[in-house]
């Protein structure tokens, strides 16, 4: 995932004081890790899991928990990196996330996936081919994003009232629908919560229909990038002879994610066939050099 920032401790210290609950960081251990205290709760998905309706009210705590996030000041939020897209640049800022997941994702693990992504039917232009809609997008201040906001990491405080955000790590700066939109597209909302998020979002945000092509643009991109990690994690999920069940659920997970980023899957029987060519290719020794 493209990062901002790579010290997760600076966006917490970011937003202290203007997220509710957020874990207080106590102490940095190493370069890597941090101490921080401890809060009480489980995470949203143990009390809904996919499928499950969510209440009301937790839909309502979630988009404030968005509000929440994107009015940490501008000037709380740890500086941008160079070259990073202007506030309101938001056709910038989604070509950057094109290209981020076409160069240092499709490209830089075609030698060992693209066979695979070939087989399966993934087009080479599944995620450059949004840079024409992107000149579309209406411009929007920008603000913190958390852009991974989904039920592990939205933990339901005792009461079932408050909602905790954990993992800040890949948090962005940028245009506020982005984070609308990875939260509906991994959150796997039922279609009438889906249409609620979207109502409240609209509410809280002060925004109205003329968002509705900019948010069908960035869920689009988001299942398409998805498309490329949720492939490759199928595949190594598997080892070198896998059994017939493991095997089927792998090939049923990659027909979801075509199927969710609206490209035609393969029969499932295909899938396994191109699985199991992956694993042939990727267990096969290496040429000599002599």
């Amino acid at each position: 995932m493209p990062r901002c920032w790579e010290d997760e401790q600076d966006v917490l210290d970011a937003v202290q004081g203007h997220v509710r609950h957020v874990p207080t960081p106590l102490a940095r251990v190493g370069k890597k890790q941090a101490l921080h205290t401890y809060v009480e709760g489980l995470p949203l998905g143990y009390r809904y899991a996919r499928g499950d309706r969510i209440d009301q009210r937790v839909l309502v705590r979630i988009v404030e928990v968005m509000k929440q996030i994107a009015d940490v000041p501008s000037a709380a939020v740890p500086p941008r990196p160079q070259g990073w897209p202007k506030s309101g640049d938001s056709p910038e800022f989604l070509r950057q996330l094109v290209r981020f997941a076409e160069q240092r994702v499709r490209q830089r693990y075609r030698s060992d996936f693209g066979g695979l992504f070939d087989s399966v039917g993934i087009p080479h232009d599944v995620v450059t081919r949004f840079d024409k809609p992107a000149a579309g997008l209406a411009r929007r201040d920008f603000c913190l994003l958390h852009t991974d906001l989904h039920r592990g990491n939205l933990v339901l405080l005792p009461g079932g009232d408050e909602l905790l955000v954990i993992d800040w790590e890949i948090a962005l700066y940028g245009d506020p629908l982005h984070e609308l939109a990875t939260h509906l597209v991994r959150m796997g909302y039922r279609d009438e919560e889906w249409e609620t998020v979207v109502e409240l979002w609209k509410q809280r945000f002060g925004r109205g229909h003329e968002i509705d092509y900019d948010l069908a643009v960035y869920v689009a991109f988001e299942r398409a990038q998805s498309v490329l990690t949720d492939t490759m994690r199928a595949a190594q999920s598997l080892k070198s002879h896998p059994s017939p069940w493991a095997l089927a659920g792998a090939a049923e997970n990659i027909s979801r994610a075509l199927a969710v980023a609206e490209i035609q899957p393969p029969k499932q029987r295909e899938i396994s066939q191109a699985l199991r060519a992956w694993l042939r290719h990727r267990s096969a020794p290496a040429p000599s050099r002599t």
